[in-house]
């Protein structure tokens, strides 16, 4: 059956995913493989850096993995958190934020900065706790008055219960000869996250201002209480970021969410909303605006409110692509109407068992996009701009009840990097396909 046939109950589980079809003996679908692939660790994956060394200095930008590519290529983003740990010092401070975690080559990385006097501080959501995070939990603490500690929040953390911890966050106070090091990601620490999903990272380092405002967000996640305001903002010439969670609550009654998100209330639509179609001299494509969307769970009210918009930007004039992962029937419906070029990026689907639960048996795909981006070339708030938005939103109702963090990033060099790579999974017919199918062959490399 495809995707608008099933007449089932739709879910959304914590990583913000959208579910899939619901199959008789569960309810809650997947976002990714619910344990460690069975593949062996490669060469390039086994043998991280443990010695710090004080002239290196992390990658500044954009990192992807390439769950189908080699070794390398799949654990790129992991890869990169993994040197950044092993160049902290004592004294140094690493601070994650993260929804889930199972790998335990970089819990052995953590022990061992924590036994050279690393202060090391973990903050999980707790739909799913791992024999990793409880191993890491023995030797950290979780008295979060320490200099190190790993706990787990009952809600989104910064607003009390309802919603999840959905930010994917490693910071470092110090790393090698860099300073204020933030690593933001559609990744979780998960095996997952390199075999089963295409992610990107992102690395800002040497920005004391913007570390300032991350260590004060970090301090009221790991406190877990309702903290105000919800949405916290920073800003420069090259980036921009925003700390959010958008509702006092999305579970239970959903007129609060229908309401507000009807509107242009919602910051994606916000965000849109600033898009014009006529592009200035310089940017875009003969005269037009470009855009290009690459998002994982976008389904729902939400979704197809977003699709909306996004469907008159096309009718404007603006040059419009678009690929899914979890992308809702009526949404990708909307889009086609417009004629947008909408593909899929979801594979090898089947049975498996859910993240959101160490029991609970769901249908969907086992490989596929994690990514939440887009790119605007052309006229945006008024002026001409080559600028990316990326982070760990989806576009679903789940969202909205997240922490979340959302970057803007400015500028042609970053603009090309994430063009491109929208570019290189619209062509490669490993990543991507028609939209309504559900292929069960297996791109990935934990198949």
């Amino acid at each position: 059956m495809r995707w608008g046939d099933r007449t089932v109950t739709m879910l959304a589980l914590a990583l913000g995913v959208a579910v899939l079809a619901v199959v008789p003996t569960a309810a809650v679908a997947s976002a990714a493989p619910a344990s460690a692939p069975t593949v062996a660790p490669s060469t390039a994956e086994a043998s991280p850096r443990t010695a710090p060394r004080r002239r290196w200095k992390p990658a500044r930008g954009p990192v992807f993995n390439d769950p189908t590519g080699s070794p390398k290529q799949r654990v790129a983003i992991v890869a990169r958190i993994r040197d950044a740990i092993s160049h902290t010092r004592r004294g140094d401070t690493i601070r994650i934020s993260s929804y889930s975690m199972d790998r335990n080559d970089v819990a052995d990385l953590l022990i061992k900065a924590h036994k050279r006097g690393v202060h090391v501080q973990m903050v999980f959501n707790d739909n799913t706790i791992s024999n990793t995070q409880r191993r890491l939990q023995k030797v950290l603490g979780k008295r979060r008055d320490r200099p190190s500690f790993l706990v787990f929040c009952r809600g989104s953390c910064r607003n009390g219960p309802g919603g999840n911890l959905h930010t994917k966050i490693y910071s470092f106070s110090r790393s090698g000869a860099s300073k204020d090091v933030i690593i933001s990601s559609s990744a979780n620490l998960t095996y997952g996250a390199a075999f089963a999903q295409w992610n990107d990272g992102y690395t800002i380092r040497d920005d004391r201002r913007l570390f300032r405002t991350w260590v004060g967000v970090f301090r009221q996640i790991a406190r877990d209480r309702k903290s105000t305001p919800r949405f916290v903002g920073y800003s420069s010439p090259d980036h921009s970021v925003a700390f959010q969670r958008e509702l006092a609550r999305a579970s239970g009654g959903s007129t609060e969410v229908q309401a507000a998100r009807a509107t242009g209330g919602d910051p994606v639509i916000q965000r849109l909303s600033k898009i014009g179609c006529r592009a200035p001299q310089g940017f875009g494509a003969g005269g037009h605006t470009v855009v290009r969307i690459i998002v994982y769970a976008w389904y729902g009210e939400r979704g197809d409110n977003i699709a909306r918009k996004v469907a008159d930007l096309q009718r404007q004039g603006c040059r419009v692509k678009v690929i899914g992962s979890v992308l809702g029937a009526s949404a990708a419906r909307m889009l086609q109407k417009a004629w947008i070029p909408v593909k899929a990026a979801d594979w090898d689907f089947g049975d498996r068992i859910s993240t959101g639960s160490d029991d609970e048996i769901v249908y969907g795909p086992r490989c596929y996009s994690h990514y939440k981006f887009f790119t605007v070339n052309g006229a945006y708030d008024g002026v001409g701009v080559r600028a990316t938005w990326t982070g760990s939103e989806n576009w679903s109702r789940v969202s909205l009840g997240n922490d979340e963090v959302t970057l803007r990033l400015n500028g042609r060099p970053d603009y090309r990097r994430y063009s491109a790579r929208f570019d290189s999974m619209w062509s490669d017919p490993d990543a991507t396909h028609q939209v309504g199918v559900e292929p069960t062959r297996r791109p990935c490399a934990y198949s």
